[in-house]
């Protein structure tokens, strides 16, 4: 645990290499290392999903593979008892890492391993990521149906099949969809190759193999077409997709690039036909129910919260229904308190969609859709994109109905002002300072340097503490707690300060002052419900392609790299400013909307360089 705590200096350069997602470079690395080093490293999580998702590609390398396969369950084992012994939560590198691997020895027929693999990602706490686990459930449905396990192989696919509502990976569908073959499930495999179909408009390579597997199960394109009995639209993207196939094919299509414009084409009609909303299956004979469903199989955090304008919206509109908003048991205390609609579990097996009036899925995010659709021009915001996507309108959502929904219980209330007493007496402010977003890119790459500012004058929290360099000093408080007590601690402050992240939506929701830091992600369109959120962005005579509306898993464009330049660029300086600002005004001018604030061009070059 020693060697843990303390890494060394080559292990460093292969946590940065591997932050980059240098996995190759990372693995090569990691071989140099002996084996207590390369146990070790891998308590790092993105050096622990290099090393995976690298050694998952030397299937095709009979050597390194063979000594890869006989090392690495051992490994694995000895990883997850180190952070069980450090009492660690297991990241979704994690998971992702088991996925990946998984997936390698089950493709290689050793399904031993896979067995190992999966139960270990399943006693480690996959369900807490709701499309990991089912994308482990799909190899567990393939592996079942490999090894003489039929009818569990079914049991598991056909639970996905019929309630569509959960499939939060689209990519899962085809290891479902053999499961179903061996088991001899064929009207489930057809309807899940239609459906996969459907859904993987942004993925051409995904939809080939579901155009292809479907002409192989109708026996040509034409039974498909005119006698499969399919949906209209699903025929209608089938014909466009295989219009895509043929042009590709085309010495001539390909000289004048027209299969770019036919591509271009048959996601813009998936996407459009994706935005229609999904059908209720035709129930059972039960006792319907005078309810609206809402479905959303996955996080995050902050999407859950500004989801709940438009479902209060909704049950102000439909006062004669209830409403029904079905997510992952974790995140149900999330949403306690709101009154307005009930939240249940998706995944209860009394759960139907056919018995409700009517079913809304936001599972295929509409906000994704409609943001891959305008960047970098994005117009609306998340909460009315939510709010459209429900039938409701940008006018229900004026004033205080566009805050989201969150509710600190007394009993957490009284708990955190305990806690906090002490800091309290010190006459100090307190400051909130959320450390990571849950995405890295999101990341503000100066936290230590903002934190020795604020800690300079006020008492800090330190929320999200992923790998926070050195110990608590005097004022700065770390807080590792469940989600619950973390807000209602950060309630308790007098102002929040971080990055593009569910802290920004909790303080709108209990009109907190926050200082938000935002580079890609235009600051200004996310706190622009909020009046008590002051955007801090870079400047746009430096960075003109901020905001950019990249991703986790696209680089910056001007670095190549994961960090995000232009949140570089921004000063310490400029955001403790802006905090200390707040804390001198808050009280005076409570009501009063925060205006934008832009660092100086000078604090900008003077950090940058």
């Amino acid at each position: 645990m020693e060697s843990i705590a303390r890494p060394s200096k080559a292990r460093a350069q292969l946590a940065a290499l591997a932050f980059e997602r240098e996995h190759e470079a990372v693995y090569a690395g990691w071989l140099q290392l002996d084996a207590d080093g390369r146990r070790a490293a891998m308590a790092d999580p993105y050096v622990l999903l290099s090393v995976l998702t690298h050694a998952a590609t030397l299937v095709a390398e009979p050597a390194a593979w063979a000594r890869c396969r006989a090392e690495m369950p051992a490994l694995i084992d000895g990883v997850a008892a180190d952070l069980r012994a450090a009492r660690r939560e297991f990241p979704r590198e994690w998971f992702q890492g088991l996925e990946r691997w998984a997936a390698a020895v089950l493709d290689d027929r050793q399904f031993d391993l896979a067995a190992q693999a999966l139960q270990l990602a399943l006693d480690t706490g996959a369900a807490q990521y709701p499309a990991l686990a089912h994308a482990l459930r799909s190899l567990e449905a393939e592996l079942c149906a490999r090894t003489g396990q039929p009818e569990k192989a079914a049991q598991i696919a056909l639970w996905y099949v019929r309630r569509p509502y959960l499939a939060t990976e689209r990519g899962g569908y085809q290891r479902l969809s053999l499961a179903l073959l061996l088991t001899r499930h064929v009207h489930e495999h057809q309807l899940l190759l239609w459906r996969g179909l459907r859904e993987a408009y942004r993925r051409p390579d995904l939809r080939d193999w579901y155009a292809e597997m479907i002409r192989m199960t109708y026996r040509g394109s034409r039974n498909a077409l005119f006698r499969s009995g399919a949906r209209l639209d699903d025929r209608v993207q089938l014909a466009a997709h295989l219009v895509l196939m043929a042009a590709r094919r085309l010495s001539a299509c390909r000289v004048l690039r027209m299969e770019r414009a036919f591509c271009w084409m048959t996601a813009a009609l998936g996407h459009a036909l994706a935005g229609r909303g999904a059908r209720p299956m035709e129930g059972e004979g039960a006792v319907p129910l005078n309810a609206i469903l809402v479905t959303r199989a996955m996080g995050g955090i902050g999407d859950l919260l500004m989801m709940t304008p438009g479902l209060r919206a909704l049950a102000r509109a439909r006062p004669d229904a209830r409403i029904h908003f079905a997510v992952p048991r974790t995140y149900l205390p999330l949403l306690a308190g709101n009154e307005e609609f009930v939240c249940i579990d998706i995944e209860s097996p009394t759960l139907d969609p056919g018995r409700y009036r009517a079913w809304l899925d936001l599972t295929d995010c509409p906000a994704a859709r409609t943001e891959s659709r305008q960047a970098p021009n994005v117009r609306a915001g998340r909460i009315e994109i939510f709010a459209r996507a429900l039938g409701m309108s940008a006018r229900a959502l004026r004033g205080a109905a566009a805050r989201p929904g969150y509710v600190i219980a007394p009993a957490e209330r009284l708990a955190a002002e305990q806690e906090v007493a002490p800091l309290r007496r010190t006459g100090r402010p307190l400051v909130g300072l959320h450390w990571h977003a849950a995405d890295t890119y999101r990341d503000y790459p100066h936290n230590a340097e903002l934190l020795r500012l604020l800690a300079a004058r006020c008492n800090v929290l330190v929320f999200g503490t992923r790998g926070l360099p050195g110990a608590e000093t005097q004022g700065v408080r770390v807080v590792s707690r469940p989600l619950r007590e973390a807000f209602a601690l950060a309630a308790q402050c007098d102002v929040l300060v971080g990055p593009d992240s569910s802290f920004l939506h909790l303080a709108g929701s209990l009109e907190k002052p926050m200082v938000l830091v935002a580079g890609p992600v235009d600051g200004m369109l996310r706190a622009k419900p909020y009046r008590s959120v002051v955007p801090i962005v870079p400047s746009r005579r430096d960075f003109p392609c901020a905001p950019c509306w990249r991703n986790e898993n696209i680089n910056c464009y001007l670095s190549g790299r994961r960090e995000s330049l232009c949140l570089r660029s921004i000063a310490p300086g400029a955001i403790a400013a802006s905090v200390f600002s707040l804390i001198s005004t808050a009280a005076a001018a409570p009501s009063r909307a925060a205006p934008v604030l832009r660092p100086a061009p000078s604090v900008v070059e003077e950090r940058a360089c």
